[in-house]
């Protein structure tokens, strides 16, 4: 069975962290933020990382263990994220960098001077995507099927 959740322990940061140590991933997961795990039958694939502010979240990275990926293990991470950030009236997630996946997902370029109103000018990426949380569940889900 396949789930997303809170990490509970450091015994499952850790393990994240050697995900993206793995993908050499230099990325330190913050005391101050969330980290999101996703499960296949209690063995941990991959793992989220986001910050909150409000209303909106910035999320620092989603990794799926890379003898993984293709299985949409990437997509129940980032839906449970982000219904975590819905249930908690956050509208707004970010990622600082430009990220093909996050884009893929329907992710979009921030304007430049909106981006510095949000964020702030002290980044180190001149790409921030946002995601409007609410119009992302109103989509169709990538995994879903038509028949």
């Amino acid at each position: 069975m396949i789930v997303v959740r809170k990490t509970i322990n450091l015994e499952e940061i850790e393990f994240v962290a050697n995900i993206l140590n793995k993908n050499n991933m230099e990325i330190n997961i913050s005391k101050s933020s969330i980290c999101f795990i996703i499960e296949d039958n209690s063995a941990i694939v991959g793992g989220c990382s986001l910050i909150t502010n409000y209303d909106y979240a910035i999320i620092d990275f989603l990794i799926i263990d890379e003898k993984r990926r293709g299985e949409k293990l990437g997509d129940g991470l980032l839906r449970g994220v982000l219904n975590y950030c819905l249930r908690r009236n956050i509208s707004k997630a970010y990622f600082i960098g430009h990220n093909q996946y996050l884009i893929k997902k329907g992710f979009c370029e921030v304007d430049k001077n909106i981006r510095e109103i949000i964020l702030g000018t002290t980044m180190n990426s001149d790409t921030v995507l946002e995601c409007d949380v609410e119009e992302f569940f109103n989509k169709d889900c990538s995994s879903c099927r038509r028949s």
